[in-house]
């Protein structure tokens, strides 16, 4: 009798909140919710003026406030504040669209029609076109690699470009970021900015041919590829292969440490990193390269402890984490309020003469690791080299610790917000505010603002030498060590 019951209030609350989703909210609810993001982060966000003048956001807010004068979807008001936080430049702040959320009956539906037309294949930007990078596995549409995206829908693919960058944003000034984003989410982006459906139409130029094909719900046929077999605290990404990997090329002494991210279900980074530089040193391995392209970040703890295995000196990592408040006035709106209302997030903050900072155990010189390798190293990096991934990579430049490779980082090198990232839920239209709460800084800055760890050697992939299976960067960094 329980379980009904707890079933039918579900139901109950599911359908309150999708139909708060698809009605017009009165301008008085409205202004609430903008009210709460709006005092959110000019009380919480600690870096919310590094790029921007106090002056112009103040009138960017009134300006996006005085199109609140009429009655609007949740999705109407996010398409007009979510452009207005991407000026803060911040690349953990962002408005984020609430799913509508689905019972039982509903998913099984769902699950039943198939593949959602955009996940059935995936797009490359490249030289300011968009192309179709790799299509899963269908028998009803034509779509293959290399072939131009010239619109969706008949909106022009430059004009699809343009909005969704106007929904997120890197850290400060850089540029290298947005294309990976775009790539990994190009459909939900689309469908944010234009419209939902369960067809596109796409018109695709292959070659000098120009035709459109029309994309549905397909059944995608299963992969035969045999899943390759590695320890669950190695990860697997989307492709099945491993995130941590080591391989050891012991005839040219020669090794390629992969850490495609700082942040997975099951990782085990300890184990990962002891195991990998007993290898190195068994094996007497001269070169190393750290391929960190595609790490969007994670754990501080992750990166520092590999940063003390490639570093021999003592060293700190970061500077002092400043905090903005102790007690935010909007914190009754979080997501897991209960949380952030419990004292222990607040007495972990601390207050000195500078203000408010949260002491962490990386702030302060740690001892480099026992197997700490200390030969010729070279960094791989990419704009999707992020948050703690640039941070990792800005105190090894800062050591003069290793060659760097590839592209300027997507996170910037001087100082992120991040650490603690509450969600902030809008009462009324549903939308969420991510916050971060607190000020990152390697320990180490450059002079040049809002921009990312520079490569020495700048190297640019392109879709091309993707499909082909090369890679220039990595054929760099062997070139570099060939020539040593």
């Amino acid at each position: 009798m329980l379980s009904v019951i707890v079933l039918m209030v579900s139901c109950t609350s599911k359908k309150k909140y999708n139909q708060a989703l698809s009605v017009k909210h009165p301008v008085e609810a409205l202004k609430k919710d903008y009210q709460i993001l709006k005092t959110s982060l000019l009380e919480a966000h600690p870096g919310i003026y590094w790029y921007i003048d106090s002056v112009v956001l103040a009138q960017k807010f009134d300006s996006v406030e005085n199109l609140l004068h009429k009655p609007l979807t949740s999705l109407e008001f996010y398409r007009y504040v979510a452009p207005l936080i991407t000026e803060i430049k911040c690349g953990h702040t962002r408005l984020v669209y609430p799913n509508k959320k689905y019972t039982i009956a509903e998913k099984q539906i769902l699950k039943a029609k198939g593949v959602h037309p955009f996940n059935q294949f995936k797009i490359a930007l490249d030289d300011d076109k968009v192309w179709i990078k790799s299509v899963k596995d269908s028998s009803n549409h034509t779509l293959k690699p290399k072939m131009e995206v010239l619109s969706v829908d008949d909106y022009p693919i430059d004009s699809i470009i343009k909005k969704a960058n106007q929904l997120f944003s890197s850290d400060g000034f850089n540029k290298t970021l947005n294309p990976y984003i775009i790539e990994n989410n190009f459909g939900y982006y689309y469908q944010l900015n234009f419209k939902k459906s369960d067809t596109i139409c796409l018109k695709i130029k292959e070659d000098t041919l120009v035709k459109d094909i029309t994309l549905g719900f397909s059944k995608i046929k299963s992969s035969s590829k045999k899943a390759n077999k590695k320890p669950a605290y190695l990860g697997k990404d989307t492709d099945g292969k491993p995130i941590l990997d080591l391989q050891i090329d012991s005839l040219n002494k020669t090794a390629i440490l992969k850490v495609g991210s700082f942040s997975f279900e099951q990782a085990n980074f300890s184990k990962f990193y002891r195991q990998s530089f007993k290898k190195l040193k068994e094996q007497k391995i001269n070169h190393l390269i750290l391929d960190l392209r595609g790490n969007s970040g994670g754990r501080l703890s992750a990166c520092n402890k590999l940063f003390r295995y490639l570093y021999d000196k003592p060293a700190i990592f970061n500077q002092r984490v400043e905090v903005k408040e102790r007690y935010i006035s909007t914190r009754k709106y979080f997501q897991n309020s209960w949380f952030y209302n419990f004292p222990f997030p607040h007495l972990t903050i601390k207050k000195d003469s500078l203000g408010y900072y949260t002491p962490l155990r990386t702030h302060k010189y740690l001892e480099p690791k026992k197997s700490v390798y200390k030969y010729d190293l070279y960094v791989l990096i990419n704009g999707l080299s992020y948050s703690a991934t640039s941070l990792l990579a800005a105190n090894l430049q800062g050591v003069k610790r290793g060659i760097f490779i590839g592209e300027e980082t997507g996170g910037a090198y001087n100082q992120c917000t991040a650490g603690i990232i509450p969600y902030v839920n809008l009462p009324n239209t549903k939308v969420k505010l991510r916050l971060p709460l607190k000020v990152m800084k390697p320990n180490t800055s450059q002079s040049i603002v809002g921009r990312g760890v520079f490569p020495h050697h700048e190297v640019h992939s392109n879709l091309l030498d993707e499909l082909e299976g090369k890679d220039k960067q990595l054929e760099k960094a062997l070139q570099l060590i060939k020539s040593r």
